[in-house]
């Protein structure tokens, strides 16, 4: 199984965008994800993880 980890700037007003690609993955491939978990971050950032790895 496979974990996605969102990670999105929280001043950058980033939270709209990493919610919709969060929805679009369990849409997309739900029984096949342990999870999607959107994580706040900071500096512009907008990273997607697999498993710990930068996709």
């Amino acid at each position: 199984m496979t974990s996605i980890e969102i990670e999105y700037c929280v001043p950058c007003w980033l939270l709209e965008p990493a919610v919709e690609t969060q929805t679009r993955l369990l849409n997309e491939f739900g029984q096949a994800l342990d999870g999607v978990t959107l994580t706040p971050g900071h500096g512009g950032v907008f990273i997607v993880r697999a498993n710990g790895e930068t996709v």
